[in-house]
């Protein structure tokens, strides 16, 4: 913050906030105290609300989870959009592990996300299939790398979370293995 640091009696001064958006996504609000020497209002709190729209967003969200079993591979599906003025194209997508396979197209008309863009873009379906036979048992907590045309947002982490549990099989004598 600054501000003007003499006011005189009857006098108005200026204070001027900044928030750093680039780590925030979603409503926000942040405070600041302004301490004066007037007796009657010796400090005072000003707050600043905004709403923090990142230039490339997921839908419905920016995360996969899989709950799976050892050996099994599960498929689930975001929609990437941007609402930037310039046209929006996924370049290339990194996967994080081999038995974590990623692709992307472009939605067509009926894969379309309906009131999340601006009609200008594109918006782009990727696809994450996580699991199969080289999956090892324990939690996930992976992101795949999404390389964008945005010149305000080049690249998009999707987070890919959950846990790989042990198959058991049951043998014709009854006793689990």
């Amino acid at each position: 913050a600054s501000f003007d640091k003499i006011i005189k009696p009857g006098q108005t001064g200026k204070v001027s906030a900044n928030v750093d958006t680039s780590t925030f996504n979603g409503p926000i609000g942040k405070a600041v105290t302004l301490e004066t020497n007037d007796p009657a209002t010796p400090s005072a709190q000003v707050t600043i609300h905004a709403v923090v729209k990142p230039y490339v967003e997921a839908h419905p969200a920016g995360f996969v989870r899989f709950q799976l079993l050892q050996g099994d591979a599960e498929t689930q599906t975001v929609t990437l959009y941007s609402e930037e003025e310039e046209p929006f194209e996924i370049v290339k997508v990194e996967s994080p592990q081999e038995w974590i396979k990623v692709d992307y197209k472009k939605a067509d008309e009926t894969q379309i996300v309906p009131g999340v863009c601006n009609g200008r873009n594109a918006q782009y379906r990727v696809t994450v299939t996580a699991g199969g036979p080289d999956a090892k048992i324990g939690p996930i907590a992976d992101k795949v790398r999404i390389v964008t045309n945005s010149k305000h947002q080049p690249e998009y982490l999707l987070s890919v979370s959950g846990v790989i549990r042990p198959a058991f099989r049951v043998e014709p004598s009854g006793v689990n293995f």
